[in-house]
C-alpha cells in the first residue's frame, strides 16, 4: 500500500487516520450525518414540475450547495482542512444566492449578468494580451470579439454588473452566514493568505522542530464541521420554508439543536 510519504493525500493509508478522527469526534460527525440525511431527503422533496425560473434556480443552488457540503466533509475526514474550508466557502456562496432568490426572483438574471461581466472582461483581456496574435487562432479571436460585441449590445454603456455577495446576504437574511463562513473561509481557506499558509508551518515544540510541514491537519476540525453545517442548515431552512416542506420541520429542529451542541452555540439559522 502506498504510504502518505509516497503519494500524500491520495494514500489509502489515510483511511486509518480518518477512522481515528471520526472516533475522536464521533458526536460532531454524528450531527453532520444526521443533517446530511435530512438534506438528501429534502433534495428529492423539491418540486420538479411546473416550476418558475426562480424555483428551478433554487433547485440548482440547493444541489450545488449540498454537493459542496458533502465534498467538504470528505476532505475534512482526510485532514485536508484548508481545502475543506474552501468548499465550505463555495457552499456558502451558493446558499447566499439561494436565500437572495427567495426574496428577489430576478436573481437568476443577476447570476447571468455576473457571468456576462466575467466573459466580457476575460475576452477583452485575452484580446489585449501582448502575445494574443501569436497564441490565439483567428477563429478564437473572432469568437472573443463576438463575446465583447454581444455583451455590449445587451447591457449598453453601463455594462454588466458583478454580484455583491455582502449585499445579497443582507437581502436574503443570511448576513451572519456571510461573516461567519464566507469571509472567514476566504481568509483561511480559499485564498493564499497568512492564515492558509500557516497551516504548512509548525512553530515547533519539545518533540518537533519549527519549520515546513505537509501532513493531515485536524487543528480546527470542529470549527470546519460546525461552519459547514451552518451553511447547509441555512439552505435547508430556506427551501423547507419556501416550498412548504412541513413534514421536515421536526427533524430540522432536531438538527439545529444538535448543531448548536457542536460548539455550545446559540446562533440562529431560522
Amino acid at each position: 500500500m502506498d504510504k502518505f510519504n509516497d503519494i500524500g493525500f491520495l494514500s489509502p493509508e489515510l483511511a486509518t487516520w480518518a477512522d481515528q478522527l471520526r472516533a475522536d469526534f464521533a458526536f460532531e460527525f454524528g450531527i453532520v450525518e444526521r443533517i446530511d440525511r435530512l438534506a438528501m431527503r429534502v433534495l428529492f422533496d423539491l418540486p420538479a414540475e411546473e416550476m418558475t425560473e426562480a424555483h428551478m434556480f433554487a433547485n440548482l443552488c440547493f444541489g450545488r450547495a449540498l454537493q459542496a457540503f458533502q465534498s467538504a466533509i470528505l476532505l475534512a475526514q482526510k485532514g485536508a482542512l484548508v481545502d475543506s474550508r474552501t468548499l465550505v466557502r463555495s457552499c456558502t456562496e451558493t446558499v447566499i444566492a439561494l436565500a437572495a432568490c427567495r426574496v428577489d426572483d430576478s436573481m437568476p438574471a443577476q447570476i447571468k449578468e455576473d457571468a456576462d461581466q466575467h466573459r466580457s472582461k476575460l475576452a477583452n483581456a485575452l484580446l489585449a494580451a501582448d502575445r494574443s496574435k501569436e497564441i490565439l487562432s483567428a477563429d478564437r479571436v473572432a469568437s472573443l470579439a463576438a463575446v465583447v460585441k454581444e455583451v455590449a449590445a445587451e447591457y449598453g454603456a453601463r455594462g454588466p454588473r458583478k454580484i455583491n455577495w455582502a449585499e445579497k446576504a443582507n437581502a436574503g437574511g443570511v448576513s451572519d452566514l456571510y461573516d461567519m463562513a464566507y469571509r472567514t473561509m476566504s481568509g483561511d481557506g480559499a485564498h493564499c493568505t497568512v492564515w492558509s499558509l500557516s497551516r504548512y508551518h509548525s512553530p515547533g515544540n519539545a518533540d518537533e522542530k519549527s519549520g515546513f510541514v505537509f501532513r493531515p491537519d485536524r487543528s480546527d476540525i470542529e470549527d470546519t464541521l460546525f461552519t459547514a453545517c451552518a451553511a447547509i442548515l441555512h439552505a435547508l431552512a430556506t427551501v423547507i420554508e419556501w416550498f412548504d416542506l412541513s413534514p421536515n420541520h421536526a427533524e430540522m429542529e432536531l438538527c439545529v439543536e444538535g448543531w448548536k451542541q457542536m460548539r455550545g452555540s446559540g446562533a440562529n439559522v431560522d
